[in-house]
């Protein structure tokens, strides 16, 4: 059972101009801006977020076809809806048990306390109807009625008022595509919205983390754009246990907004890629580090016509793969969209 806490955001803010007072009013408590990382960086050995860009190109080289399915590999997958309902009457972003389509690998079996990688933004405008939002996340929604998250990523961006799923778009956006940081606890979202970071280029590589507090009452975010100047959040989440951490492509904002299938199949005879993920790191609050690959289970995640794993593909994340400039075995997946 969860622990049931009164949330309170942090009182205090660095400020960076108006993004610090952005983080304020959605409930991120702390925002700042600088060009070298923060000196508190937890457990982890090394920060992807801090790391100079690097592609993820795990399945590069692979065939066009679909990642084939051994039998003991179909029975560990993770399989979602590409034809989903979204539960919006129940809650604005939708319950867990919606299982709408994603894409990419999800660790469990420990109390996770770091995620982090380098994320390609994808090479196209962003649309809110279309596009997934791309993170890494700390999760406790498995099992729940609502969902509980942090999450720190790239997310297609709404030119009005953010809504449940979709950020604002950032003040010099022309790409669609922001980063952003949003967190959820029993369905209520400790940030009002998703809290836009920053506008991104597509094609950007954008090192990403999430992390709890060492005191176990906070978790923190943060994004470092190509450029060197990074953005880092700070938001109250007591007594924060994770029992996944989360790599992955995820469409149900494209639900949210009425878009069925979603993601759609690609077009034409070949796939398509959609995402690269690079210098994936999963730590636990024990201080265990890996990269996607550690001492926990680890299992892809793929969108299929039936949420099963007898459905048709529509969206897989490729083999792991060591994604090189300074990473690790097994740190490193594209994901794909498939022909229907």
């Amino acid at each position: 059972m969860r622990r049931s806490t009164t949330l309170a955001a942090l009182a205090t803010a660095t400020t960076l101009g108006a993004a610090a007072a952005v983080g304020l009013a959605t409930g991120w408590g702390t925002a700042t801006g600088a060009a070298t990382p923060s000196a508190a960086s937890g457990p982890s050995a090394r920060d992807a977020s801090a790391s100079s860009p690097s592609a993820g190109t795990a399945s590069a080289g692979a065939a066009p076809g679909r990642r084939p399915r051994a039998s003991a590999a179909a029975a560990s997958l993770i399989a979602t809806g590409a034809r989903c309902t979204v539960s919006t009457t129940t809650n604005p972003l939708g319950v867990p048990g919606d299982n709408c389509g994603r894409a990419g690998y999800q660790a469990t079996g420990a109390d996770f306390g770091d995620a982090q990688a380098l994320i390609t933004v994808p090479a196209h405008h962003g649309s809110t109807s279309t596009d997934p939002q791309i993170y890494v996340a700390l999760d406790d929604s498995a099992g729940q009625p609502s969902y509980s998250f942090a999450r720190v990523g790239v997310s297609p961006c709404t030119k009005g008022t953010a809504t449940a799923l979709a950020p604002s778009c950032p003040a010099g956006d022309t790409s669609g595509w922001a980063a952003y940081v949003q967190a959820v606890r029993d369905g209520v979202p400790v940030t009002s919205k998703p809290v836009s970071l920053a506008p991104v280029a597509a094609g950007d590589k954008i090192g990403v983390r999430v992390r709890v507090d060492p005191t176990g009452n906070f978790v923190h975010a943060r994004i470092r754009l190509p450029d060197g100047l990074s953005h880092s959040y700070s938001v109250s989440f007591p007594h924060a246990t994770f029992a996944a951490a989360q790599a992955q492509a995820d469409w149900t904002i494209d639900h949210v907004n009425g878009t069925t299938p979603a993601p759609a199949p690609a077009a034409g005879p070949v796939r398509a890629r959609v995402s690269s993920f690079a210098k994936g790191e999963f730590s636990t609050v024990a201080g265990q580090i890996g990269t996607f690959r550690g001492p926990w289970g680890l299992f892809p995640v793929e969108a299929t016509t039936s949420g099963t794993t007898s459905g048709t593909v529509f969206a897989q994340a490729g083999a792991l793969s060591d994604g090189g400039a300074g990473g690790g075995p097994a740190d490193a997946f594209d994901v794909w969209r498939f022909p229907g």
